[in-house]
């Protein structure tokens, strides 16, 4: 069943998974354990990261045309293929719901104070809304403009804090025990990198399907290395403070100062917040009501689109205070992240192989 007859090149996929696994990574830190040693912990997620980029490529690729939904269905049959399709669009789902809470408790701490948070949700959404009805190549085409100023932002803020870089904070190397560093690069990957499985759902309507592995598993690599720099910037800036800061990278930025006359450079932070947040609830939203509608075995989504955004806003609402958000992100977000991220599509790639479908 085709419900989206919209068609992604492969700069829009590059841009779009650059945009999508930078989402609200650059400006919340992926780990709070790891202080200077983050930027290590981020490139050990990132080679975890890449192998499943090239297992979810695999799937996409052996199976071209079809969204993780048909996939599950061709390998695990009706039945089955339903429960774990279901499994893993309910995670979408869930994802689409933590990112506007994060986006407005962000905006409420250091922008927006006196505005409601259910309006900075509802603006999110209702945005994103708005071009998921449009389909996935209008949410890329969005990436091609959005993506570039977010690196170009990121390289002049790379630049004008030079004078403020403290080549110290890196050392000593390593402190931390090579276990808990372990630990928590996978936390890392499960909470940026391997998102990356939500375009299981994406990847089918690329233009040139034998183009995928070649630029989607190096936009992650890109996107990896660059949250890598992003990391040791802020070290290197903040030194010891990086590692208690809820928003490193804002209070980074914070301290650019070009002359008495440009200061106040912090808004570029929280524009690449809005922007590439709003392309990461794109994809889970799109992936999400996409899902749903082939499950139902309806013939379009859109009837799905202004429901399921209502219950995003409702359920991001109960994520929009930060105490919860941690609580949830340390807590039991990993193993779910596992399942639907790795688990899942690894047993998938698995069966097939075995099956010879694939």
């Amino acid at each position: 069943m085709r419900l989206e007859s919209g068609r992604m090149s492969s700069s829009q996929i590059s841009f779009l998974t650059v945009g999508f696994i930078f989402g609200v990574s650059l400006v919340i830190p992926p780990s709070r354990f790891t202080g200077k040693d983050t930027w290590v912990a981020i490139l050990i997620a990132l080679a975890e990261a890449l192998m499943f980029a090239w297992l979810y490529v695999q799937l996409a690729v052996g199976f071209p045309g079809k969204t993780f939904v048909g996939i599950a269905r061709t390998v695990f049959g009706d039945v089955l293929g339903m429960i774990v399709s279901s499994a893993f669009i309910a995670f979408l789902f869930v994802q689409a719901c933590l990112v506007p809470g994060g986006f407005a408790l962000f905006l409420t701490v250091v922008l927006l104070s006196k505005t409601p948070l259910v309006v900075l949700c509802i603006g999110l959404v209702l945005v994103s809304a708005l071009a998921v009805r449009h389909g996935i190549e209008v949410i890329s085409r969005c990436s091609l403009i959005l993506v570039p100023i977010t690196i170009v932002s990121l390289l002049a803020t790379f630049v004008m804090l030079l004078p403020k870089y403290d080549w110290s904070g890196l050392f000593p190397f390593v402190e931390q025990p090579i276990s808990s560093l372990l630990t928590n690069s996978h936390q890392i990957s499960t909470f940026s990198l391997s998102h990356s499985a939500a375009f299981l759902m994406v990847l089918p309507f690329a233009g040139d399907v034998g183009s995928v592995p070649r630029y989607f598993v190096k936009a992650v690599l890109i996107a990896g290395l660059i949250l890598a720099a992003v990391s040791v910037q802020n070290v290197l800036v903040l030194g010891n403070t990086a590692d208690v800061s809820v928003y490193p990278t804002y209070d980074a930025v914070r301290l650019i100062e070009v002359g008495e006359l440009f200061t106040r450079f912090e808004a570029l932070a929280a524009i690449n917040l809005l922007t590439m947040g709003f392309l990461k609830l794109c994809v889970f939203y799109y992936g999400a009501v996409l899902g749903v509608a082939q499950l139902a075995g309806l013939r379009s989504y859109l009837p799905l689109v202004w429901p399921m955004g209502a219950l995003i806003v409702v359920a991001g609402m109960l994520f929009s205070s930060t105490v919860p958000n941690m609580a949830f992100y340390e807590g039991a977000f990993p193993y779910i992240a596992t399942v639907a991220e790795m688990a899942i599509p690894l047993m998938t790639f698995i069966v097939a192989k075995l099956r010879g479908v694939l």
